[in-house]
């Protein structure tokens, strides 16, 4: 490759202390490489981190290829422009400043900055929390930082006495976003454990009151976790703007059980 007078081909200028990619090739190549080591930092799943919003599917099944119903597009496209809306503004929601997001109706706006993605399988709800997520970490790098957890991991890192759940707690209460997935009416109750009840709290309470942004994905509509007085994500999610992407949710933790 050709010499670059500028980087003298190291791929970066400026101090040390502030990074800097040149505009050459080995900028690029040095600023794609940083961003696969921050995407492996944030968890971000392998299967999803090459995925552009264009790969979201407005109008058919990603299964069957079949073309959706009209309604169901509407949705669609309504979460896909809900995600350019916050794309645009992820920076200010990072530094805990509201966002202000169209409804659906466009009757009033959203003032806050989290996100709950709810639908069926295959709706492509994880795929929308991913993409705000990488946007996160491309708009503002090093700066406050993105972690990404499914679930049913986050139960099982916090259930044993022992362990690192400790650093898990951590790094959940102090990155700049945070993106629980996938959150369904798992096996494991744990209202019934008081030392996970305590320690899922930990993360969500801090990170409402600090105004932190978090996504949330489930299968479960709203309603579900709003109508049980005693679940750990009401407040969570009363502070956050829903996105319907289907019509293919459950209603009540009674139904379904699983992703």
């Amino acid at each position: 490759m050709d010499w670059c007078s500028k980087c003298h081909n190291s791929g970066r200028t400026g101090s040390d202390s502030v990074i800097q990619y040149c505009d050459c090739l080995y900028g690029k190549k040095l600023r794609g490489v940083n961003y696969r080591l921050l995407f492996h930092k944030a968890n971000l799943p392998d299967s999803l981190v090459n995925l552009k919003l264009e790969d979201f599917w407005v109008d058919k099944n990603y299964k069957s290829g079949d073309i959706l119903p009209t309604p169901q597009i509407q949705l669609k496209k309504y979460a896909k422009q809900t995600v350019l809306q916050y794309e645009k503004q992820i920076a200010n929601a990072m530094q805990k400043k509201d966002v202000f997001l169209s409804s659906l109706t466009d009757t009033q706006k959203y003032r806050g900055n989290n996100l709950f993605f709810y639908g069926g399988d295959d709706s492509g709800k994880t795929m929308l929390a991913v993409h705000v997520l990488k946007m996160a970490i491309y708009k503002t790098e090093n700066n406050l930082g993105a972690y990404y957890i499914m679930w049913d991991d986050f139960l099982s890192e916090l259930i044993p006495f022992g362990g690192d759940w400790e650093l898990l707690v951590d790094r959940c209460k102090s990155c700049g976003i945070l993106c629980i997935d996938s959150i369904n009416n798992t096996d494991v109750a744990y209202n019934k454990y008081a030392h996970v009840y305590s320690r899922i709290n930990m993360v969500l309470k801090n990170r409402v009151l600090k105004k932190k942004p978090t996504i949330l994905t489930s299968s479960y509509s709203p309603k579900a976790f709003l109508q049980d007085s005693g679940n750990i994500f009401t407040a969570l999610i009363k502070k956050s703007l829903c996105v319907k992407l289907d019509n293919n949710y459950h209603l009540d933790f009674n139904q379904g059980g699983s992703y």
